[in-house]
């Protein structure tokens, strides 16, 4: 019983962690347009001291990688790995054109992961997904 309340609590932990990272990009984003290289720093400093989860090397990761790494740590579950694909599509869509696009494809992957991991449809998981494959497109010249 203990152990399960241990592992309940790495999960709240987890997911108020990438909430409150979350909120603080949308609360910033609406001060300014972009997040600064500063801002970023600050994101990830704070996601690797509470989470120990250097988001530089993660996005250097295979996708199929990434994903096992985050099923290997303690407190990600379904929910808390969608909740890191919204926190990376939230930076992304906040930084210079020329530096979003590993975010989003991250971001993407997960949801797309999500997707079939889960039980039961989204609609704001399919609506990210739709959002992100249109900014992405858009991103991609046209051949």
């Amino acid at each position: 019983m203990e152990r399960q309340d241990y592992i309940l609590k790495e999960i709240e932990k987890i997911g108020s962690v990438l909430r409150y990272v979350v909120q603080k990009i949308l609360d910033r984003r609406t001060e300014e347009t972009t997040i600064t290289p500063a801002l970023k720093e600050e994101y990830n400093g704070f996601l690797f001291e509470e989470l120990n989860m250097d988001i530089r090397a993660f996005l250097a990761q295979k996708d199929e990688e990434s994903v096992l790494f985050l099923q290997k740590q303690k407190g990600f579950n379904l929910a808390n790995i969608e909740l890191l694909a919204q926190t990376l599509y939230q930076m992304g869509a906040g930084l210079p054109k020329e530096e979003q696009t590993p975010y989003l494809k991250r971001a993407l992957y997960i949801y797309c992961w999500c997707n079939t991991a889960s039980n039961s449809f989204s609609l704001e998981r399919s609506a990210y997904i739709t959002k992100i494959n249109h900014q992405l497109s858009k991103m991609t010249p046209a051949s």
